[in-house]
């Protein structure tokens, strides 16, 4: 009998060999139904004589199959004026279902009120049971379908499901803003506030960013206040010179920032473009305190300069 070249990993005895020449790589083809499945292969050669020893076990999977099953319960809602997120049962990994193993899925989506428009995509290369969908327009309708996808290819589309992003975010920002010293460790900032104009979401309150001036945007601590004109920045450090921006914000998302403010814990400080200095003088204690900053094109360094009582 010939050797066995390869062995399925089933619950029957059946095998597959195949004498090949003198090659070191080998295509077999199966049958449709014989998908994402185990196989044992051992390798060994030969000659006019006989057969040398079999290579180790090197256990290897057949192709995936198309999947042909259809992703349920797709949903999604809102979360501002360009962004939605966008829900589904996951599919598990399963040859039965998938027919192979889930490489991820594919989201579908178009203008409701442009159906002959094209449609984009939004691809998420691992299993998953949601994900936000970016960068559309505000106060429009979108149709969204969902397909499962493997290595062989991409499986049945979804039901459609609508949904709509939230109008615009304020397109104003908050104006006259002023720091105030409050406490040892605290500030208070005062601004006007903004109006919302023609579809821009109802106002639902401020947001607060405020970062060392010496230190990156990204490090910013940040605060929300409902619809007032003044609120109170805790965590405030001596000796140190912070950036401040105010924006408005509603459902839509955040709007414009405020043109930037430097203060201390002091209140706030001017701040000279030409000559690139903050001056501020401290209330009661006739204290004056000069702070240079050097511009780069990629750091902000502050120096304190003098402090006399």
């Amino acid at each position: 009998m010939s050797p066995p070249w390869v062995t399925r990993i089933t619950s029957s005895a059946h095998y597959y060999h195949k004498r090949v020449g003198n090659v070191t790589k080998y295509v077999v083809t199966l049958t449709i139904d014989l998908y994402f499945l185990l196989y044992d292969v051992k390798v060994r050669a030969y000659n006019d004589i006989g057969y040398g020893p079999e290579s180790s076990v090197k256990q290897i999977y057949s192709a995936e199959g198309v999947p042909l099953v259809q992703v349920k319960n797709l949903r999604g809602y809102p979360i501002n004026g360009t962004a939605v997120m966008v829900t589904w049962d996951p599919l598990p990994d399963s040859r039965d279902v998938v027919k192979g193993k889930v490489a991820g899925y594919e989201i579908d989506y178009y203008d409701m009120n442009n159906p002959r428009g094209v449609a984009d995509s939004l691809y998420l290369f691992e299993p998953n049971d949601h994900a936000i969908v970016i960068g559309l327009q505000p106060y429009q309708d979108y149709w969204f379908n969902i397909e499962v996808f493997n290595s062989a290819g991409t499986g049945t589309p979804s039901e459609q499901f609508l949904i709509s992003t939230n109008e615009n975010p304020p397109s104003k920002y908050p104006e006259f803003v002023y720091v105030y010293s409050h406490g040892p460790h605290s500030v208070k900032v005062r601004w006007r506030g903004v109006s919302t104009g023609f579809r821009e979401a109802s106002l639902e309150g401020y947001k607060l960013k405020w970062w060392k001036a010496g230190e990156d945007i990204r490090t910013a601590s940040e605060s929300s206040v409902c619809i007032v004109d003044e609120a109170i920045i805790h965590g405030i450090e001596k000796g140190n010179v912070y950036k401040l921006r105010v924006m408005a914000y509603n459902r839509g998302g955040d709007g414009r920032n405020s043109p930037t403010v430097f203060f201390t814990l002091g209140g706030q400080v001017a701040f000279d473009a030409e000559t690139a200095q903050l001056v501020t003088a401290g209330s009661g204690s006739g204290k004056t305190e000069t702070t240079t900053i050097c511009m780069t094109t990629a750091l902000v360094i502050l120096c304190d300069l003098m402090a006399t009582l």
